[in-house]
């Protein structure tokens, strides 16, 4: 059966938080990224200062004047203001903070921006390309805006971050928020600003308890109000690497059944650095061999990171592998600089959900067993949306040969029923002592040459396969065969 899909994310949790209460308009949000931390400040007679640019933030005082509250059905408190301060103002760019102001579903940055080059540009801060924003210490999508500036004007934008998301991050009211902004002329050319830290008139009373996260989203309140339960919650230090670290876990599922991981990641560094979560394996199968997803986190600050795990592997071919609930999760963790470079060795963490055991459901029809590695097929899947008729023959690769193999096709080498078709197969990469799932497409075309309508018309598999080590070297050749009738 076919399945409009699903996420269970901190992002699907904010939308559902949202849609408990009043509606509100939505608002673009984006992922994080980049940039080191830089603040503001203001003169005791009000005017107008550039921000200067440090190693590690500097207060900005706060203004005089109170912002007058709104109602807004979160409880969020409203009265917390800022002082107009300069965050950027740079080779002709400037971008100066007016005010915080607050609406029914929102707190806004209101910005004053001034394109006094020669060339027109484009503005942007919170955008997949480069976002690094934080309020009160915690990495945020929130704060998107995407300006075209001609050359010699001015224009004026606001950074939104919605009550809900906020409050689900355990946060009421706003202490401080740091920026991260950037132009292009066009193309690949970008100029990365230093973000900017703006500390509101609440910064000095504010309680900055690193735990707020948690202990929001751990509240059966929440839980019920959401629609999820938390199945795992720890506070184990898994990975700890050059004053990067990951302090907490959780899983949750929501009431599809839909499983999701979220870890807490610390930067205690004095460096911007981007977490990288990479393998991925449920209950001792690798279902995930490439970069999932990755955060930048800036220096001093925290970030929550979601893995989906209904997404890595969808949820409709769990049962094929023997995976009836999430017992173990493995990630692959490893960093890199703001640009993506300098990547790190990833280091596995293990998550003991339920204490169960990691070893992989390797049952069903073996169809290749040489050199320590064998293919078992475990059946076939349809699409995972109404518009795919494709079809996915399902296999779990086992080695034991302890080293890394990829396992590849030999191109042009795949038939279906005898006859010769398309197939869609990527490699995979196995350590040794590892399983992973491998997943091959067979598109509407070549389900059509072989006269296939549904799953039970498929009688025979036969494709040639390439084992070559870690280094893509050392090719042997191979055949998997499956016969079905």
């Amino acid at each position: 059966m076919k399945k409009t899909a699903t996420l269970l994310t901190v992002s699907a949790l904010i939308l559902a938080l949202s849609a408990c209460g009043n509606s509100a308009p939505a608002a673009t949000t984006t992922a994080a990224s980049e940039q080191p931390a830089v603040t503001t400040a203001k003169d005791a007679d009000k005017e107008t200062t550039t921000a200067e640019q440090t190693t590690a933030p500097e207060e900005t005082t706060t203004a005089e004047t109170t912002a007058k509250p709104v109602e807004n059905k979160a409880g969020f408190k409203q009265t917390a203001t800022i002082e107009e301060t300069v965050l950027i103002d740079q080779d002709g760019i400037k971008v100066t903070a007016k005010e915080l102001t607050y609406s029914k579903y929102a707190a806004s940055i209101e910005l004053a921006l001034e394109n006094n080059s020669d060339s027109d540009i484009k503005l942007m801060s919170g955008t997949l390309g480069y976002s690094c924003n934080s309020v009160n210490g915690i990495m945020f999508s929130g704060g998107y805006f995407n300006c075209e500036l001609k050359a010699g004007k001015k224009a004026q934008e606001s950074l939104t971050f919605k009550y809900d998301e906020l409050m689900l991050y355990g946060i009421d009211e706003i202490a401080d928020i740091e920026l991260g902004i950037y132009s292009t002329p066009g193309g690949l050319d970008y100029t990365y600003y230093p973000v900017s830290q703006i500390k509101t008139s609440a910064a000095g009373s504010y309680d900055y308890d690193n735990t707020k996260f948690r202990k929001s989203f751990t509240n059966s309140d929440m839980q019920t109000k959401l629609g999820y339960t938390l199945k795992y919650s720890a506070e184990d230090k898994l990975y700890d690497v050059d004053d990067v670290s990951i302090v907490s876990e959780m899983l949750v599922e929501n009431k599809d059944g839909d499983s999701t991981i979220i870890v807490e990641a610390q930067n205690d560094s004095a460096y911007q650095s981007r977490l990288i979560v990479n393998d991925i394996f449920i209950n001792g199968i690798k279902v995930n061999s490439s970069r999932w997803t990755s955060e930048l986190i800036n220096p001093g600050k925290t970030a929550m990171i979601d893995v989906d795990l209904s997404s890595v592997f969808d949820k409709s071919y769990w049962e094929m592998y023997g995976i009836t609930e999430v017992k173990n999760v493995k990630l692959g963790i490893g960093q890199s600089d703001m640009e993506g470079k300098n990547e790190s060795q990833p280091a596995t963490i293990e998550i003991p959900v339920s204490g169960g055991s990691d070893a992989a459901d390797t049952s069903g029809t073996v169809a290749y067993d040489e050199g320590g590695i064998r293919i078992i097929y475990k059946g076939v899947a349809g699409g995972r949306y109404d518009y795919d008729d494709s079809l996915y023959l399902m296999f779990i690769i086992e080695n034991s040969s302890g080293k890394t193999r990829v396992i590849d096709d030999d191109y042009n080498s795949f038939s279906l029923n005898g006859y010769m078709t398309d197939s869609y197969i990527y490699s995979s990469t196995v350590g040794g002592g590892e399983c992973a799932a491998w997943k091959i497409e067979l598109p509407e075309r070549a389900l059509d040459d072989a006269s296939v309508k549904k799953p039970e018309d498929i009688e025979e598999i036969e494709f040639g396969i390439e084992v070559r080590d870690e280094n893509w070297s050392n090719k042997k050749e191979g055949t998997v065969v499956v016969k079905l009738r």
